[in-house]
């Protein structure tokens, strides 16, 4: 059987790969055509013994597929993608079971590219591997996650909640007639979040605060023009659960708080709590006297499986990237964020920020496939493309709460 449907480029044709950026493209390729032939034949991309049975091939030919399709780490991708050979078999099970040629092409043409970025930035696939165990973006510090995972069933029992998914999305994209100015749009929200006692519970905090903790304003406007400017919570209801309980406003000293009321428990009540806000004009890129960064935070308050922050900086604007992210107390400094003293909150981490290869499918998540959607309706309301800005992904399983994740950018010094 041939290993391919097109030869490979010769070496005077290589495309050059040196950048992570190029290399996560080509490996996002693979999954996503890989996804989309295995969907396009009728299958499960995500059950790897309904989908052999289906395509009626061995397991061992399905199983590094539905590894890859179940997976956001771009290493694990890259450890499973099968030889040209191997893929083929599965593409001709693909075309068999119901897939179209134009599939089947995608699949080989990201293959012949995958393997002719390997060839070229490292010769062969062993030493693809080391180069791709240099690129890693995970926590390295993973012997942390199971006393992470012991802290998130014990504080989702004392406190009676969990969601399955805790995310935070921010863009920065420049202000019309002002190049040197910024607006920001937040994306957020709980998903999968249930109540393991009737209990009420916050999930959304409007709170505006100078560095040292003290209350200051800002104007902000919900993404969903027909929700009032600064009053309620800043809902996305098409992203949201159907049937969304009450949620009440709770006033504090810092702003507001929005909990919704306490309900079923398990996961007959579990809801998806989407939210999305624009904060117009927001700052200069250009230094103050006592403002030289500007940072994008998360704080987390509620036991989750997994945290997802991502940040998109429009291509115009010369912030230095990518953003340093640094994990913070917030037992002892519950609010606030100063560069001047975050050595004295830092918990450890040695996790980075990975680079998202542009557009929706290189931003894709597989435990959250709606994600994509939220993008596109917020780059939207912004009037840019996707393809206009640069995105960094920090991601942790079972966060640590009370805590915050700060991804932070220098502004540039005034000449």
């Amino acid at each position: 059987m041939p290993e391919s449907s097109a030869p490979l480029p010769a070496n005077d044709d290589m495309k050059i790969y040196g950048s992570p950026h190029e290399i996560l493209d080509v490996i996002l390729q693979v999954k996503d055509s890989l996804v989309q032939m295995l969907i396009a034949s009728g299958v499960d991309p995500a059950k790897t013994r309904p989908t052999a049975r289906m395509l009626e091939l061995d397991q061992n030919y399905v199983w590094p597929a539905t590894k890859i399709n179940n997976t956001d780490d771009i290493l694990v991708v890259a450890e499973h993608i099968p030889t040209i050979k191997r893929m083929e078999v599965l593409c001709q099970a693909c075309l068999k079971s119901g897939a179209s040629e134009a599939d089947i092409e995608g699949v080989r043409t990201a293959m012949n590219r995958y393997e002719e970025m390997v060839k070229h930035s490292a010769g062969d696939r062993e030493a693809f591997s080391d180069l791709m165990h240099g690129l890693s973006y995970n926590d390295v510090t993973s012997r942390q996650e199971p006393t992470r995972k012991m802290a998130f069933r014990a504080q989702s029992s004392l406190w009676g909640v969990q969601a399955r998914i805790n995310f935070k999305t921010v863009i920065y994209g420049p202000v019309t007639g002002a190049p040197d100015r910024f607006d920001i749009i937040r994306l957020g929200g709980l998903v999968g979040l249930r109540r393991l006692r009737p209990v009420p519970w916050s999930v959304y905090r409007m709170l505006a605060y100078n560095e040292d903790g003290s209350p200051t304003e800002h104007i902000c406007e919900s993404l969903d023009p027909n929700l009032s400017r600064d009053l309620e919570l800043p809902l996305l209801k098409e992203f949201c659960t159907e049937s969304m309980p009450e949620i009440n406003t709770v006033t504090t000293e810092h702003g507001r708080r929005f909990d919704i009321a306490s309900g079923p428990i398990g996961s007959i009540g579990a809801v998806d709590c989407i939210f999305g806000d624009l904060l117009p004009d927001f700052d200069s890129i250009y230094q103050a006297e006592d403002d030289k960064n500007q940072s994008a935070m998360i704080d987390l308050q509620t036991p989750a499986e997994m945290l997802l922050f991502d940040l998109f900086v429009h291509k115009d604007l010369p912030f230095p990237l990518p953003p340093e992210v640094m994990h913070l107390d917030r037992l002892n400094a519950t609010r606030g964020f100063s560069m001047k003293i975050n050595d004295l909150d830092q918990l450890p981490l040695s996790a980075k920020a990975r680079p998202l290869s542009p557009g929706q499918a290189g931003c894709s998540v597989s435990s959250y496939p709606q994600y994509g959607s939220i993008l596109d309706y917020a780059f939207s309301r912004l009037g840019f493309s996707a393809m206009d800005f640069q995105g960094y992904r920090f991601t942790m399983t079972y966060p640590t709460i009370p805590s915050a994740v700060v991804m932070n950018m220098a502004k540039l010094p005034v000449v």
